[in-house]
C-alpha cells in the first residue's frame, strides 16, 4: 500500500523512555517486561516499531522539545521532495502541546525553542546565537510577557488547523497520505476537539485526525489514551510497552482504513489486547 513511511513530532516520537527513572518508577512491571529498550530506545520508538509493523523502510524527523511549526515543517519538506513520484508514502505527524512555539535567530537559518514553561535560554544555542542581542534576564521577560499579554490559543490552535488542512491538500499531489495525532497537550481550553470538528463548515479539517478511537466530542492525546490503561503513568513520555500499543493499532487502522476504541487487560498488562467496535 505504501512505499515509505516518514513521521515527525517531538519527543514521544523519539523513543522508548523504560530508562527514565521519572517515566518508568510508577510502572515498574513494566520494567521488567522491556529490558532491551534500556539500551536501545530509539529501536522502540512508535514510528520504528510501526514501520517494522507495516514492513516499509521510515524517514522519523521527530527530535526533543520540537513544535508544531517544526513538524509541519519537516513534513511540508519531505512532501516536496516526493512530488512527481509514483510511488505512495504515509506521513504520520504527532503534534505536540500547542504553546510550544519557535523564533528565527538573527542571522542564522534556524529556530529557536520557547515555551511557557521554560525559553531555554540555557542551552549552547541561546550562547552562541542570542546572547550577543539579548540577556537572558530580558529575553525571559520578553518572552513572558509574549504569552502573558499577546499570546491567543484559540487562533494559535486556528492557524494549525489551517496550516494541517494546507498540508494535506499538498500531499494529495505528492501522493502522500496524511495522519494526524495528538501526541499530549498541556492546554487550559476546556474543549479542545473543537478544533478538529468545528460547528463551522468553512472552518471544518480535511485532514485524517486520529482520535485513538474514540469520538470526537473530545479530542484524546497519546498520554492521555496511555492513563486509561495505565493510570498510575505520572509521566507524559511513553514506554516501550506504550509504544508497541500505538504501533500495532496504528497499523490495523492503517490496513483497514477504520477504527475501533481498544480494550487493554489492565490487570495484567498484557501485550495482547481485545477490539470492540464503538
Amino acid at each position: 500500500m505504501y512505499s515509505e513511511l516518514f513521521t515527525s513530532g517531538c519527543s514521544m516520537l523519539t523513543g522508548a523512555y523504560d530508562h527514565d527513572e521519572y517515566e518508568y518508577l510508577p510502572r515498574p512491571e513494566f520494567r521488567k517486561r522491556h529490558r532491551s529498550a534500556f539500551q536501545k530506545p530509539q529501536q522502540r520508538s512508535f514510528p520504528k516499531l510501526l514501520s517494522e509493523a507495516l514492513n516499509i523502510p521510515l524517514i522519523n524527523k521527530a527530535k526533543n522539545g520540537e513544535n508544531n511549526s517544526y513538524i509541519i515543517r519537516t513534513a511540508y519538506n519531505y512532501i516536496k521532495n516526493k512530488r512527481g513520484s509514483n510511488k505512495r508514502s504515509l506521513v504520520i505527524l504527532g503534534l505536540t502541546d500547542f504553546a510550544r512555539r519557535a523564533i528565527h535567530y538573527p542571522y542564522k537559518d534556524d529556530y529557536h525553542f520557547i515555551s511557557p514553561h521554560d525559553n531555554y535560554t540555557h542551552v549552547q544555542a541561546y550562547k552562541e546565537n542570542l546572547l550577543k542581542y539579548i540577556s537572558p534576564s530580558k529575553f525571559n521577560k520578553l518572552q513572558d510577557d509574549i504569552y502573558k499579554y499577546s499570546w491567543n490559543e484559540n487562533l494559535a490552535l486556528s492557524e494549525l488547523m489551517q496550516d494541517l488542512n494546507m498540508l494535506n491538500s499538498f500531499a494529495k499531489y505528492s501522493n502522500c497520505k496524511v495522519i494526524v495525532f495528538q501526541s499530549f497537550h498541556k492546554s487550559k481550553l476546556s474543549n479542545l476537539s473543537e478544533i478538529f470538528t468545528p460547528v463551522k463548515e468553512e472552518y471544518k479539517n480535511e485532514f485524517d485526525f486520529f482520535n485513538f478511537g474514540f469520538p470526537k466530542d473530545k479530542l484524546y492525546s497519546w498520554s492521555d489514551f496511555i492513563r486509561l490503561y495505565a493510570p498510575e503513568h505520572k509521566g507524559g513520555h511513553p514506554l516501550s510497552y506504550d509504544t508497541l500499543i500505538l504501533s500495532e493499532y496504528m497499523a490495523e487502522y492503517i490496513r483497514t482504513e477504520s477504527i475501533s476504541q481498544l480494550t487493554l487487560n489492565v490487570s495484567e498488562y498484557d501485550v495482547n489486547f481485545i477490539k470492540t467496535v464503538i
